[in-house]
């Protein structure tokens, strides 16, 4: 699977570049840019859902290789946030939003017949787990406007 849409990130969300005024380029982290582009993720994941679409969204099969902001969390940019514990949160959050949303497309795809219980907090799972994205993403942002 190739990067998707949501990992391409358009017009360079969930980075910026930024010339450091001997040439190179910085990549900084906008996590604003991250959380519209995971809203948009988002929607898509539930048009699918609710089959107001047929096109499967894409997911990443590892966050290392396909993620946008985990390339950004193992990458030399990184070194712009100094607080390791709110890295490792950002990252724990990203795998399980991944994991939840693959469970999701793939119960969908499946057309899974469930007791409505296992549903709803399958439904809740998913919320919870790209809500907890969403405020790491806000809380990495702030970090990483501080620290420039």
């Amino acid at each position: 699977m190739g990067l998707s849409p949501w990992n391409t990130f358009p017009d360079g969300a969930g980075s910026e570049s930024e010339s450091s005024g001997k040439g190179s380029t910085i990549q900084s982290f906008n996590g604003i840019k991250a959380i519209l582009e995971h809203l948009d993720h988002i929607a898509r994941l539930k048009d699918y859902q609710c089959a107001r679409t047929k096109e499967i969204p894409d997911l990443p099969l590892t966050c290392y290789v396909e993620c946008h902001v985990a390339q950004w969390l193992h990458s030399e940019n990184v070194k712009e946030c100094a607080n390791r514990k709110l890295l490792d949160s950002v990252c724990k959050r990203c795998e399980e939003f991944h994991e939840r949303a693959a469970q999701s497309i793939l119960r969908t795809k499946m057309d899974m017949t469930e007791p409505v219980s296992e549903v709803v907090q399958s439904t809740l799972d998913f919320e919870s787990a790209s809500s907890n994205f969403q405020t790491a993403l806000a809380a990495l942002h702030v970090e990483c406007g501080y620290n420039q």
